[in-house]
């Protein structure tokens, strides 16, 4: 089973009482989980300069909003995510601090 970072810490924002009913659920989410099988299908980067969706040349949407600092990758780079509503794909793109 994967390690489950700062479940204690996210446990205390709920009331005494309901936190190891918390922590069964959440631990039992995640049991035989194999971590070296990605869940999900790998998000694609939209290539630079490329404004529309490079399969249909539908709008893209930035998932978090312009208010978003990025999503933070393995290899130390922060990106954004954007969908693109027509066809439903995302892609990420370099965040801009």
């Amino acid at each position: 089973m994967p390690k489950i970072r700062n479940l204690e810490e996210m446990l205390l924002k709920f009331p005494e009482d309901q936190r190891e009913d918390m922590r069964k659920q959440i631990t039992e989410m995640f049991e035989g989980m194999d971590t070296s099988k990605p869940i999900g299908t790998p998000v694609e980067s939209l290539p630079e300069g490329q404004k529309n969706c490079p399969h249909c040349n539908g709008p893209l949407v930035d998932v978090h909003g312009k208010e978003s600092r990025g999503v933070p990758l393995p290899n130390g780079s922060v990106v954004n995510i954007v969908d693109c509503k027509k066809c439903d794909v995302s892609f990420t793109v370099p965040a801009i601090n």
